[in-house]
């Protein structure tokens, strides 16, 4: 099954001020934000990953269902910005930045490999 991403996403807004950064290859500004937004691109970070199994963790945990298996405990996103949940969600999944930082000899080994994780990026 294919799912869209960050990057292949059909979804346009000038607000989405990092996705938007990426696809011209620019260098972005990164933007951590403390609540989901349906407005701006949501970041999550995760340190030291050396093996492939860890960014799939990752990516795993950082996505809604079906891609994934983050919970959502409140519907305050999507009440906030007048949509329904599963429509916050699949925005959410196709917005997402997952970024992994390596920080370990194992991890620069395995770059390449984490790298082409799905989700990753």
């Amino acid at each position: 099954m294919s799912y869209t991403s960050a990057i292949t996403t059909a979804i346009q807004n000038p607000r989405l001020r990092l996705l938007n950064a990426l696809r011209t290859n620019s260098k972005p500004v990164m933007t951590f934000l403390g609540l989901p937004s349906f407005r701006t691109a949501q970041i999550v970070a995760q340190t030291g990953v050396d093996v492939t199994e860890e960014a799939r963790a990752v990516v795993s945990h950082a996505k809604f269902p079906p891609q994934g298996l983050r919970g959502q405990g409140s519907a305050f996103p999507a009440i906030a910005y007048g949509v329904d949940m599963p429509a916050y969600m699949k925005t959410a999944n196709e917005t997402l930045i997952t970024c992994v930082q390596i920080e370990s000899k194992a991890g620069v080994e395995n770059v390449d490999a984490i790298c082409a994780v799905p989700g990753v990026g």
